[in-house]
């Protein structure tokens, strides 16, 4: 079957270590000016406030060993803030700041240890990748594979240097439930990888509550596969359950002190999650066991409507008991807050109308999905019975996840994993194709040309139709040096004796200041909405009376603002001259003490004290 799926022979143990030690080594390599870049832009600090934010989080935790108490006095100060993160990620970090302080100190060794743990992610997938996959890529394919994952731009953003960010470790979960899902549909496997699989998707929910939705996918996978196949489908879905309700009653004991086990929360992992898989487990038991009982599974007609009473069951369980559930992980958020938050991000907007900017990014993100479904489409139809099944399985993946990415780019990162495998099966195909061109009699070999410009066609297009970067007039080519003012912070902090504590700034830059300065501050870019209203409140309003019982309440003790944030199209508004542009202008009100700043800030910083 050239250039297609790729039934391999077991390969020598020797052989096999190479190939991975060479993979390694080429993603390594092709991720060197990834790395130079991301280096000067954050001027070799952290990727962004989220890195900074997830450090601050394990030194409180090995300061003071709250592990079920994870507020920090030091975002919305003075009254602070619990974030809707989990454990683990915090654990992996504190155990590598842990080793590397016996040669330093322990918050160098984490901030290093921060710093690259998520590129050791992408290694780790790496090395997933090849032993999931060997039983249908050969060496060569394998090692294109490698070479394409800088073309799937936001799943190896995910593992950029400098972001300690629990993407990373999701991205990782769900190559290593992919892989072993494309092993299920294709070998004729031991039932124990339904079970691991399972136990890997409950692990992943953990982490983060979005990866119900990899999660749904797996288990409708199963499910169909088994109205569609028949045995043993039914029994690998049974495992799957239990191994999903095993890791979530585990991770629930673990992560929430026991007054909390029967405490409805939605953004993390909860007695809800327990309760759905609890349910969809018992479903399955039942149904298996009623099959049992019959002495088989019956046809296609029966299969399905087991299936049907197979979803339907937990999920009107669920809407009975806990109704808020499908309202979203957000429900117990304020809406207004978030949606004036997330109106900026990129990795929070739809795809849909489609504008210039948002062709760049269907482009982008999407392109090489575009070829992977193509090629699915088209093995579907010309594949054996095993790769009819293995492409079924891509197909279901794109169908549950490229609408999402239309609703929401951030989801476009599961489709791109998903095309990772099709995408190299198409580059393939087109190699073993010998494409050639004749002319004069002359026979001149395309092959390479061909795959070249195969593989590189989204990012090409997607380059050329890039819009031009957004005008803030505010920014007036004023550069917010962040790390030069944290600097000088920290000098004033000294000099001041520690008499000033809390600092009224950006959202953005927030988590980083604490991190780098003695100082906390009220805004950080997060679900709070206490913090968020407040900055908001402040650095929009038109008049001095909310701005002024902000700072009072907080006891705020420095106003700090950049000229040239991007921040400010939060805050400016038709016909209001917000505080925002005030400050900025240096038109700041009586009851704000101007502060005089080192010539090479004072060109873009406005730093005003507050007197007592």
């Amino acid at each position: 079957m050239t250039g297609s799926f790729e039934r391999q022979p077991p390969q020598t143990q020797r052989g096999g270590w190479l190939v991975l030690l060479l993979g390694l080594l080429v993603t390594v390599l092709i991720h060197v000016p990834s790395v130079v870049s991301v280096n000067l832009l954050t001027g070799g600090g952290l990727f962004d406030s989220d890195a900074y934010m997830r450090l601050l989080r394990v030194v409180e935790l090995h300061a003071h060993g709250r592990w079920y108490d994870a507020q920090s006095l030091r975002t919305n100060a003075p009254f602070g803030e619990t974030l809707h993160w989990t454990r683990p990620l915090d654990t992996i970090l504190l155990a590598g700041a842990l080793l590397g302080s016996a040669v330093t100190d322990f918050r160098d060794a984490l901030e290093v240890w921060g710093k690259y743990i998520s590129p050791v992610m992408l290694l780790l997938v790496v090395v997933v990748w090849r032993y999931g996959t060997r039983g249908v890529l050969s060496n060569r394919g394998f090692m294109i594979s490698i070479a394409l994952l800088p073309l799937l731009p936001l799943f190896d953003l995910a593992f950029a240097v400098g972001r300690p960010d629990h993407h990373s470790l999701l991205n990782l979960l769900f190559v290593g439930g992919l892989v072993m899902m494309f092993r299920i549909v294709t070998e004729t496997t031991s039932p124990r990888l339904a079970l691991a699989a399972g136990a890997l998707s409950g692990f992943a929910i953990w982490i983060s509550v979005e990866a119900m939705a990899a999660t749904a996918y797996f288990a409708a996978a199963l499910t169909l596969f088994w109205v569609w196949r028949g045995h043993p489908y039914l029994s690998r879905t049974v495992l799957f359950m239990v191994g999903l309700f095993a890791a979530i009653t585990i991770a629930l004991l673990i992560e929430r002190p026991p007054s909390d086990w029967s405490m409805p929360v939605y953004k993390t992992i909860s007695v809800v999650h327990w309760f759905l898989a609890a349910v969809g487990m018992a479903s399955w038991v039942c149904i298996a066991a009623v099959a049992k009982k019959i002495g088989g599974d019956g046809g296609v007609g029966r299969r399905f409507a087991a299936a049907l009473a197979g979803a339907l069951i937990p999920a009107l369980a669920v809407a009975l008991v806990f109704p808020r559930f499908y309202f979203g992980p957000l429900a117990d958020f304020d809406a207004a807050v978030l949606s004036q938050l997330y109106s900026e991000i990129t990795e929070s907007q739809p795809l849909l109308p489609i504008t210039r900017e948002r062709a760049f990014l269907i482009v982008d993100q999407l392109g090489p999905v575009f070829f992977a479904v193509l090629y699915v489409l088209y093995r579907l139809r010309r594949g054996d019975r095993t790769e009819r099944q293995l492409m079924a399985l891509l197909l279901l993946g794109f169908v549950c996840f490229v609408p999402l990415a239309f609703a929401v780019v951030r989801w476009s990162v599961y489709a791109q994993a998903l095309a990772w495998l099709p995408w190299t099966l198409a580059a393939l195909a087109l190699l073993d194709a010998e494409p050639r061109l004749t002319i004069a009699g002359r026979r001149i070999a395309l092959r390479m040309p061909a795959v070249a410009i195969f593989l590189t066609a989204p990012a090409l297009l997607a380059l050329a139709i890039t819009p031009a970067p957004p005008s803030h007039a505010a920014a007036g080519g004023v550069r917010c040096d962040w790390p030069q003012m944290a600097a000088y912070l920290s000098q004033r902090h000294a000099t001041e004796n520690g008499n000033e504590q809390l600092l009224f700034t950006d959202l953005i830059p927030g988590p980083a200041l604490v991190w780098t300065t003695p100082y906390n501050v009220v805004g950080a870019p997060y679900g709070n909405a206490q913090s968020l209203n407040d900055t908001f409140g402040f650095f929009g309003a038109g008049d001095d009376v909310i701005p002024r019982e902000i700072v009072s309440r907080r006891n705020v003790d420095l106003v700090l603002v950049c000229r040239g944030s991007e921040e400010r199209r939060y805050h400016d508004k038709p016909g209001i001259d917000s505080m925002f542009a005030r400050l900025s202008d240096g038109a700041a009100p009586a009851w704000l003490e101007p502060v005089r700043l080192p010539d090479h800030l004072s060109s873009a910083f406005r730093l005003y004290r507050v007197p007592r």
